[in-house]
């Protein structure tokens, strides 16, 4: 299992799923040691995708003809870890009201709220 993967003739007469497939055993055969599953399907998602009727999906699509994971994967990382640090900052800043001692929303009742009427 190669990390680079060199999109050629030969790679693209295979069809699409064998090619879905080799994409992501390697992907996941080398590098689930070193990253979050979660982050190697979110790239995996990514790079992977194509619809019925495509002949190539995203990552055959790239340039240069040759896709480096490795090289991927560690950009990819600096951008999840940056989403996940704001995604952890956010939920860390939600509040959550306790809503059991409240009984009545209209203030009926409530002395106070009337002298003000």
């Amino acid at each position: 299992m190669k990390p680079l993967i060199t999109i050629g003739k030969k790679w693209l007469e295979q069809p699409i799923e064998e090619r879905n497939k080799i994409f992501k055993e390697t992907l996941y055969g080398r590098y689930m040691a070193k990253y979050d599953e979660e982050m190697l399907d979110e790239f995996f998602i990514y790079w992977a995708y194509f619809e019925e009727g495509d002949r190539t999906m995203r990552f055959e699509e790239i340039k240069n003809k040759k896709f480096h994971i490795g090289r991927r994967l560690g950009t990819w990382s600096i951008g999840y870890k940056k989403k996940k640090s704001r995604l952890k900052a956010f939920n860390r800043g939600k509040r959550t009201i306790d809503m059991s001692n409240i009984t009545n929303w209209t203030n009926k009742g409530d002395d106070s709220y009337d002298e003000r009427l």
